[in-house]
């Protein structure tokens, strides 16, 4: 099981102090459809430990595929299966700028 360390997990007390780093956090509810984008952490909540055992870990890709009509909840793949998400859960979810772009045909 992957132990996080601090820097992969944002805790209430460092917030503050990360968004004093950058003016907005990107979550996976936020990325574009069809790019692939790396998971940097998960902020700290009861579904932390939920995330983390369906595969969201830091270093993994992570990629939007489809949103239901209403917007919740949104399918992503993760590293190779596809994970459906409520928009609560994607917001929990800090990623990183895109890798690349996918090719759709």
């Amino acid at each position: 099981m992957h132990r996080f360390q601090q820097s992969e997990i944002s805790s209430p007390e460092n917030k503050k102090t990360t968004a004093a780093l950058t003016h907005r956090t990107m979550t996976a509810k936020d990325i574009e459809f069809n790019e692939v984008y790396e998971i940097a952490r998960l902020e700290e909540s009861d579904l932390t430990q939920k995330l983390a055992e369906m595969g969201c870990v830091p270093g993994t890709e992570i990629v939007k595929l489809y949103t239901a009509p209403g917007g919740d909840p949104i399918a992503f793949r993760i590293d190779a299966y596809i994970l459906g998400l409520r928009r609560i859960e994607a917001d929990q979810i800090v990623i990183r700028k895109p890798i690349a772009k996918i090719e759709t045909v």
